[in-house]
C-alpha cells in the first residue's frame, strides 16, 4: 500500500522562508530526522513541482518547525495524515490482582 502524495502547501513554503534556512541546511536537518529524499527532490517539492508522500512531508515539516522554534516562532508547517503527537498515557496496573501475604518463618 502506497502512502498518499500531495503537493507542498503554502504554509510549508512560508515556514521555510520564515526560518531562513538555506536549502542545504534544511536538507541536512531533514536527513537527520529520518528523511529519505535527496536535496534536488526537496528543492522540487518546495518549488511546487513534485508531490511527496505524507511521511516524507511530515519529516520535512518537523525540520522546518524546529528551525522556527529556534528563532522564537511557533510551528507553522502542518503535518499530514494521522500524526499522534500526544504522549501515550502511562500504563495502568490491574487493581484486582490477588495479594499473597508472606508466610511467617
Amino acid at each position: 500500500m502506497h502512502a498518499p502524495t500531495a503537493s507542498v502547501c503554502s504554509l510549508t513554503v512560508l515556514a521555510w522562508r520564515l526560518g531562513a534556512l538555506p536549502l542545504p541546511d534544511l536538507w541536512w536537518r531533514y536527513i537527520e530526522l529520518g528523511g529519505n529524499c535527496r536535496q534536488l527532490p526537496v528543492a522540487a517539492y518546495l518549488a511546487g513541482t513534485a508531490t511527496w508522500p505524507d511521511p516524507e512531508h511530515n519529516v520535512l515539516a518537523h525540520a522546518l518547525n524546529e528551525a522556527l522554534w529556534e528563532v522564537g516562532c511557533p510551528s507553522l508547517a502542518p503535518y499530514r495524515g494521522h500524526v499522534d503527537l500526544e504522549p501515550e498515557p502511562p500504563a495502568q496496573l490491574p487493581l484486582d490482582l490477588p495479594v499473597k501475604r508472606p508466610e511467617r518463618p
